[in-house]
């Protein structure tokens, strides 16, 4: 049985693992942000993990950070090769997330669909907060499974081009599979620590199929500098992008400012990202200078229109209190019997100063209660015209009130005042009567 088990192990070696490498292109590892260009290989195989406390990783390669952290025993699907790193199927527990700003979600459904016309979909992890290895893009309109949240993305099922890298040290072949494409593991849940199943590997008798239980066990996070603060970058993109969509006084310009200053001096941010954040940068602040510039106009349009209000509502109060106190006539003045009568049903008075005799105005009126006023200081009021013939105004009268003279010009006034009785201003009509 152990002869068996070497001569499969060897067989699977040279010719699976050996086609996979012929098939690969020798070309530099990408930075850990970008996706991993390692093409699929024609002869796929399933294998098994023969050690413990095996990580797999994100992209091919130790600068890459760890998606998962499992033993020995844990079942693998190859699918491609880059030099010592092994392309899998993203084994069960495994997820992916993506910028919400991008998918919609009808209410708690855990259907998604894509609204960016690319979309990129990053490796998630269960031992890192760790976002920025990018596994494949999906169109506008694909549909994602959520299982989960995370900041500012969902966690979703590994889509179909989603894969994850294991180093070849730690996967012994168990079978080849057919040459068809091998879909992202089915089934695939919200991240778990749970029991998953493995293929036991017995020291004696090398790989089997047999079934046994392994857990994936945490990990002490391994701190990657430079993804850290890419994913930061890439949050405040997407923060900067959103802030433009909410109204002009809400929009958060002064803290995503301080953001980008903070990223621009980190050590660890690479230098043509350092180009485009300082970019950045300068179109926030202008932004920002502008978003100022319209409060503080908002600001003196408001103050100006609490004073304009205040002042009109100041002076209608003064208008108010004016008008309540005074009393205003056409004409004030002794109302004497005048021998000028115009014989059209009507009777002409004259209004006279009490301190001269002489004639300020003409009262004309069919009233006969005017008769009991003569010889008394009256006020009329009425409408004022010029008689030419009568060398004075006429005030065709509608009323008439007996005045005390020493409220003239304190609480009673007219168009019409006595000269000997004028004061603050007022100006008197006279002239010459018969």
């Amino acid at each position: 049985m152990a002869a068996r088990s070497s001569l499969l192990t060897v067989v699977f070696s040279a010719s699976i693992v050996g086609s996979l490498f012929a098939a690969d292109v020798p070309a530099q590892i990408a930075p850990p942000s970008a996706q991993p260009e390692v093409a699929n290989s024609r002869y796929q195989f399933l294998g098994a993990t023969n050690a413990a406390s095996v990580q797999i990783r994100s992209g091919p390669g130790e600068n890459y950070y760890a998606t998962a952290k499992v033993d020995k025993g844990m079942p693998v699907t190859v699918v491609g090769v880059k030099f010592d790193w092994l392309k899998i199927v993203p084994p069960e527990g495994s997820f992916s997330v993506v910028a919400k700003a991008f998918v919609s979600r009808e209410g708690t459904s855990s259907t998604g669909k894509v609204t960016a016309d690319t979309l990129n979909v990053r490796a998630g992890s269960n031992l890192v907060p760790m976002k920025v290895t990018v596994q494949c893009k999906l169109q506008k309109g694909a549909e994602v499974q959520i299982i989960g949240e995370q900041d500012e993305y969902y966690m979703i099922k590994p889509p179909a081009e989603a894969y994850l890298y294991i180093h070849q040290k730690f996967v012994d072949p168990v079978k080849q599979i057919n040459d068809k494409p091998i879909a992202s593991a089915a089934g695939n849940n919200a991240p778990t620590t749970r029991p998953i199943l493995a293929t036991n590997t017995d020291t004696t008798q090398g790989p089997t199929t047999q079934p046994v239980v392994a857990d994936i066990k945490p990990v002490e996070p391994q701190v990657d500098h430079v993804a850290l603060v890419m994913a930061e970058y890439e949050r405040l993109e997407l923060d900067a992008k959103s802030a433009d969509a909410k109204p002009l006084a809400e929009r958060p310009y002064p803290e995503l400012i301080d953001t980008c200053k903070k990223l621009i001096q980190n050590q660890y941010l690479p230098v043509q990202s350092k180009i485009h954040a300082d970019v950045l940068l300068q179109v926030l602040v202008i932004k920002n200078r502008n978003r100022e510039q319209w409060l503080a106009t908002q600001k003196d349009m408001a103050l100006a229109n609490e004073k304009l209000a205040k002042t009109e509502q100041d002076r209608t109060t003064a208008q108010t209190k004016v008008d309540a106190g005074i009393t205003t006539f056409t004409a004030l003045g002794l109302l004497q019997a005048s021998s000028v009568q115009p014989g059209e049903n009507q009777t002409l008075y004259r209004i006279t100063d009490p301190a001269t005799g002489r004639s300020l105005c003409y009262v004309r009126t069919s009233d006969p209660k005017f008769a009991t006023f003569i010889d008394k200081f009256v006020g009329v009021k009425g409408e004022l015209a010029t008689d030419a013939q009568l060398s004075l105004k006429t005030v065709t009268a509608t009323d008439i009130q007996l005045v005390e003279q020493a409220k003239v010009n304190h609480g009673v006034t007219a168009q019409i005042v006595p000269p000997s009785l004028v004061g603050n201003g007022s100006t008197a009509t006279t002239g010459s009567g018969n």
